[in-house]
């Protein structure tokens, strides 16, 4: 059930036609990994999993696995910007729909903002424009 808010969230609250990036090679060591999902912000409410059920994010390069419990996985292209300021992510669906973000890594943690129209330019999500602040956690 989070699996399918948490897919809307990302790619359904914004549906763009932009090409991705090309992904920048110096950063792929640093957002390769599994990661734990560890908070969801959206709408000014927290969601946090209890880590033994937490969805998990497998990142390989421009692919994205995405492995919510008992659900079938989900496999997305990611587009790695690291020389923007922020660093940017395209999240691809099947369908080629884009959504734009920013991410950061801070320690063992992967910190995105996503979602309403357009790019957010920072990690404070806004309500109004239906931006997500996801953090994960390296495992």
């Amino acid at each position: 059930m989070f699996h399918s808010a948490l897919i809307a969230g990302l790619l359904a609250a914004t549906m763009l036609g932009n090409s991705p990036r090309p992904e920048s090679n110096a950063n792929r060591h640093k957002t390769d990994g599994t990661w734990r999902l560890i908070s969801v912000e959206w709408q000014g409410e927290m969601w946090q999993p209890a880590p033994e059920v937490a969805p998990h994010w497998i990142i390989r390069g421009n692919q994205l696995t995405m492995r919510p419990g008992q659900s079938p996985a989900e496999n997305l292209t990611v587009k790695w910007d690291a020389s923007s300021t922020p660093a940017t992510v395209d999240v691809v669906d099947g369908d080629k729909t884009t959504l734009r973000g920013i991410y950061q890594i801070t320690g063992q943690r992967l910190i995105l903002c996503a979602g309403g129209d357009g790019r957010p330019t920072d990690f404070v999500p806004k309500p109004r424009r239906d931006q997500r602040r996801i953090v994960l956690e390296r495992e």
